[in-house]
């Protein structure tokens, strides 16, 4: 009954009618099948957003996710940073040091960061866009020209994973209404109330930062260039400045260790 999930709406149902064994005159047709997934999938979101608002409201939020009421919201909410003792962090730098060239080596007095405990946080959070292409109403006749281009279907997925890595997955229509849900569900979950930072992980569009930044503001939050888009940022600007693959690539191995 789930071929809809992974296969086009016509060979879901014929995959059906032969599995229920419909006559001519009654088989299911593609469309109807089509309109009821489409139905219930929008039925779900309208459930989730309603529930997300419930909750929200019920720890000092309003509707669209701006915090309200700040006694109310901070009752379950931690703000603490919580950063390495100076010790541990020397004894690291000596660690990374040790057996690297003079040029190589990391100065303490050098860094102006904050170094973060990694085993305090409240979250790890990567989100993106995922767009495919909608399927069509019907099928293409024989001979007829084909359309310049296809019509998109964009969704916004979020993968949460808490410090004991348990993993929760999110998909909401647009990335506005998935930062209301995720701070519903971030809330509800307890998340919030644990010390340290929520971490999120991006492909560097400015609309995530944006859009992250505009919701959380109100707590320490932390965002890193996803690594693959990293590596793939590096190559393509050390492709513009350098001729030749060979110094190209050695300065990029170089790069990447440091990054």
């Amino acid at each position: 009954m789930f071929y809809p999930c992974d296969e086009p709406y016509r060979k879901s149902a014929q995959k059906l009618n032969r599995a229920l064994r419909r006559k001519e005159g009654q088989e299911v047709i593609a469309r109807t099948m089509a309109n009821l997934v489409e139905r219930e999938g929008e039925q779900i979101q309208a459930h989730v957003g309603k529930k997300a608002e419930r909750i929200l409201e019920d720890h000092g939020f309003n509707t669209d996710g701006l915090l309200t009421d700040q006694e109310k919201a901070f009752k379950s909410i931690d703000r603490s940073e919580v950063t390495l003792d100076h010790k541990v962090v020397c004894h690291m730098i000596e660690e990374l040091n040790r057996g690297k060239e003079k040029e190589k080596h990391i100065e303490l007095s050098e860094l102006h960061e904050k170094f973060e405990d990694p085993n305090a946080i409240k979250a790890n959070i990567s989100i993106d866009d995922v767009c495919c292409k909608k399927q069509k109403a019907s099928g293409r006749k024989k001979g007829s020209p084909p359309k310049e281009k296809r019509e998109m279907v964009c969704n916004t997925v979020a993968h949460i994973q808490e410090k004991e890595s348990k993993t929760y997955t999110l998909t909401t229509s647009t990335i506005q209404q998935m930062m209301i849900i995720m701070l519903a569900f971030l809330m509800s979950n307890g998340l919030m109330s644990l010390p340290g930072s929520l971490i999120f992980f991006t492909d560097g569009a400015r609309y995530l930062r944006s859009a992250t930044q505009d919701i959380f503001c109100f707590i320490s939050i932390k965002i890193i260039l996803d690594w693959f888009y990293l590596k793939k940022k590096c190559k393509d600007l050390l492709s513009v400045a350098i001729t030749g693959k060979q110094v190209k690539n050695q300065i990029l191995t170089d790069l990447l260790a440091w990054l």
